[in-house]
């Protein structure tokens, strides 16, 4: 079984902490062996049990994140990126950048081997 991001299993267990029950997430591709192997879905997301509130929402955006039409969902991407790098980059940074609009206390890097802090 491959390794899931420590911080994104931290930032699930914080955010339904905190109230905020989420349904199911994933960290997306984070490495190029993912693309090689089709592993996870593109993005890093986070798909909540109901519509976050829209003070959230505008918090999500300012740190970079994107947020559905149904206000459920937050994801690390636009959808045009393409760039292998820039996706990696992108859904390693997601569990550090979901932590600012929920008010969670902050981590800084991704726990990953072969990461920084892994």
């Amino acid at each position: 079984m491959e390794e899931i991001d420590p911080l994104l299993r931290e930032l699930i267990a914080d955010l339904n902490a905190a109230g905020y029950e989420t349904f199911c997430s994933c960290q997306g591709k984070t490495s190029e062996q993912d693309f090689e192997n089709e592993a996870h879905c593109d993005r890093a997301f986070v798909t909540f049990s109901v519509a976050v509130l829209r003070k959230l929402e505008v918090k999500a955006r300012k740190v970079g994140l994107h947020v559905s039409y149904s206000n459920r969902f937050i994801t690390s991407l636009g959808g045009d990126e393409k760039d292998h790098a820039e996706i990696i980059a992108k859904n390693l940074n997601f569990p550090v950048l979901m932590r600012k609009p929920f008010g969670l206390a902050g981590k800084e890097e991704s726990h990953l081997p072969g990461e920084a802090g892994g």
